[in-house]
């Protein structure tokens, strides 16, 4: 994500560069037509060329074409400064030790949280657009007669997956994807093609690649439970990893982990206890297994702090908590505060914070902002218009 962006960074920077540059240009036309008609010039050799008069103090000539000459002298000034700030904000601002709220507002700014609701009782289910600071919601995009699931956004390619199925009472209605781009909200559905009598659930997807991966329960005998993976180009689930020891599914805490070269998935299936399983989804092999019974729900992989983090529901009473995971040895410590009567009902990470939405009633529910790189602070504790299924993120 850092060399993203680097590269938006020297983007914006070249626009910047181009349009001075331009308006440069047109001002020097303009100056040169309103001197041309005007017969006045500043050099004795445009003076001769021209056959016109020469003009000698242009600190009193406040004529179009005199305001023009002042201004493209004051940008000779100006312009060289404003670059070289421009280009030290730009790449040092989360360098340099400034307030807290500072950074907030730098990093957060460019990040848009993305929600799904799903009523069970109401056919106007919604895509929000969500301000964890404030916890403000927008209405993105509707989701008329879907039922959402799960929501996951590719970063590379930029395209937005709501994972779903169609709101219908009359059949078990066929898996499906809204995919939705996240700048203007349009959308369209595409079903998922899986094996007979088979059920996906929780979807992720794997940005360096663009392949996407859920969890498959089906009635076979042998290995019911097993990873997928779903070519977006068509749709198709293609059984990817069997998980032996699983006993069904329980997929409230998925993660993928990728970079150049390593591409993992993690999900935590029923095996007696919770058991999380690691896939390495190129070598398509299992490659991590941990049995606990009090694994954190929502777990998610952050590249800024390089670590799993996920919410510990409590098994006693009604509450959770933020935990730092290590899914390959299963080590977990406490980062948070309890909240208490509260339980999560979704969590993601992005660029260096934790996104949950805490839940205490049926009216009453919370997003809460954890900087994961400040001893996981919390910066924010919202209340939430909507309950929400799941969260995504898109940095803008």
């Amino acid at each position: 994500m850092d060399d993203i962006e680097a590269t938006r960074a020297e983007i914006v920077f070249a626009w910047i560069v181009f349009l001075l540059i331009m308006k440069n240009v047109v001002l020097l036309i303009l100056l040169a037509v309103l001197r041309r008609r005007a017969g006045v010039f500043q050099a004795p050799e445009d003076v001769e060329q021209f056959h016109g008069q020469q003009y000698v103090n242009e600190n009193d000539d406040w004529s179009l074409s005199g305001r023009v000459n002042r201004c493209l002298r004051n940008d000779a000034e100006y312009v060289p400064y404003f670059l070289v700030l421009y280009m030290i904000l730009f790449w040092t601002w989360e360098e340099t030790s400034t307030p807290p709220y500072i950074q907030y507002n730098h990093i957060l700014a460019r990040t848009v949280t993305y929600g799904a609701s799903y009523d069970p009782v109401s056919s106007s289910n919604s895509l929000f657009k969500i301000d964890p600071l404030s916890g403000k919601f927008t209405l993105f995009t509707p989701l008329t007669n879907y039922k959402a699931y799960d929501v996951t956004y590719d970063f590379i390619h930029k395209i937005f997956y709501v994972f779903g199925s169609e709101a219908t009472l009359e059949k078990e209605a066929a898996l499906s994807v809204a995919i939705v781009n996240p700048f203007n909200g349009t959308k369209k559905y595409r079903t998922i093609t899986t094996e007979r009598y088979a059920e996906l659930f929780g979807l992720r997807v794997d940005s360096s690649t663009g392949k996407l991966y859920s969890v498959q329960m089906d009635d076979a005998l042998e290995n019911p439970t097993s990873i997928v993976q779903i070519d977006p180009s068509n749709l198709i689930a293609k059984r990817w990893v069997n998980i032996s020891k699983a006993s069904g599914v329980q997929p409230d805490s998925m993660a993928i982990f990728f970079n150049s070269t390593v591409h993992q998935y993690f999900v935590t299936v029923p095996y007696d206890s919770d058991y999380l399983v690691g896939i390495d989804v190129i070598k398509r092999k299992i490659i991590s297994e941990i049995t606990n019974s009090n694994l954190p729900a929502y777990l998610c992989y952050d590249n800024k702090t390089n670590a799993f983090y996920g919410m510990e529901i409590f098994q006693t009473e009604r509450g959770c908590r933020l935990v730092r995971l290590n899914p390959y040895n299963g080590t977990m410590e406490i980062l948070s505060k309890d909240f208490k009567d509260y339980e999560p009902s979704t969590g993601a990470c992005h660029e260096g914070y934790y996104f949950t939405m805490i839940v205490e009633g049926l009216d009453k529910q919370n997003i809460v902002t954890f900087d994961l790189s400040n001893k996981a602070k919390i910066i924010a504790n919202k209340p939430a218009q909507e309950y929400l299924d799941s969260f995504a993120f898109v940095p803008l």
